[in-house]
């Protein structure tokens, strides 16, 4: 009778067969990505796109105070004052991280994949964009707010990292129009893209002037991103539905391996594209749900999900 293996070989192969299909799944993920940027990378972008692409070399805006993340590395972030910012600036102040296992998630997953450039939309202060700089990762940072923008420049001059950041000052919805920019008085962060004429002609509840933010549809993005594999991150205040739903080239033509998305306003949306519109698009196009600690979520608990959601490709390793 053949003598079975000991306690310490079978670990020592399973081990090697884990090792096996994770670098098969890379593999065939980063095969996957090669055919699709080579099929449709050449012709994705429409020729009468206008990106607002904030223009690095005008004069920094002295916004704010600028601090290290507590991070490694420790990319330099400009907040807002926390009588401000309660939120956000607040945490980053007190030398904590906000959202910090997100911020983890984030981490290990360029770690993970170091080919992976970023886009980040709905980029707040920065805290994902100039991280994910100080790894040495290109990043299209688009922001809504313009001070955030200005704030995010400033950290990308003094910490030299412009080769690596395109800031883009748009708001990003379903359609190409004008949005008039609504935020809570104590979280700037949690801005609303509300579509509006330019100018507002109502003698009440017009927005400042440099609240006005034109918007362009995630295909759109495609014209500045200049990788071809991408982490995502979404943080829109409920917009991800109508703004997924309305692409049709986006996850045709960027792999993208990994969406980090808020699901605390997605879920809740009051628009006419429900999440359960949202939880198909990203199911037919062969995503499945996660925390950011990297545990599985049930679809039909959906009502249910944390704040944050890690949505990963199939064939994706994680």
């Amino acid at each position: 009778m053949p003598r079975q293996p000991s306690a310490a070989v079978r670990k020592f192969i399973a081990g090697r067969r884990f090792v096996a299909v994770a670098v098969a799944s890379f593999v065939v993920t980063s095969v996957l990505c090669a055919l699709t940027s080579q099929r449709q990378r050449a012709q994705h972008v429409a020729t009468n796109v206008t990106v607002d692409v904030y223009d690095v070399t005008t004069p920094i805006r002295q916004y704010g105070r600028c601090v290290r993340l507590r991070t490694s590395p420790s990319p330099l972030v400009c907040v807002h004052d926390p009588n401000v910012d309660r939120y956000v600036s607040a945490a980053i102040l007190a030398g904590d991280i906000w959202e910090s296992d997100a911020v983890r998630c984030f981490q290990y997953l360029l770690r993970l994949d170091e080919g992976l450039g970023v886009v980040d939309i709905g980029a707040n202060v920065g805290e994902y964009s100039l991280l994910a700089a100080a790894m040495g990762r290109h990043v299209v940072a688009v922001e809504a707010r313009l001070v955030h923008v200005q704030m995010m420049h400033r950290a990308v001059v003094d910490d030299r990292v412009g080769a690596l950041v395109t800031l883009v000052h748009n708001a990003v919805s379903d359609r190409r129009d004008w949005a008039a920019l609504y935020a809570r008085r104590d979280n700037p962060g949690a801005t609303k893209a509300v579509p509006a004429r330019r100018p507002c002609r109502r003698q009440t509840r017009c927005p400042p002037s440099d609240q006005y933010v034109r918007t362009v549809t995630l295909d759109d993005l495609l014209a500045v991103i200049p990788f071809s594999r991408a982490l995502v991150k979404f943080d829109i205040e409920g917009d991800e539905a109508k703004v997924a739903l309305q692409s049709t080239r986006f996850l045709q033509t960027l792999c993208v391996p990994y969406i980090l998305m808020e699901w605390l306003f997605a879920a809740s949306a009051s628009t006419d594209e429900s999440p359960l519109a949202l939880l198909d698009y990203m199911r037919r196009h062969g995503y499945r749900p996660m925390t950011v600690t990297r545990t599985r979520l049930d679809w039909r608990r959906w009502r249910h999900w944390p704040d944050n959601v890690l949505w990963v490709l199939a064939s994706a390793p994680l």
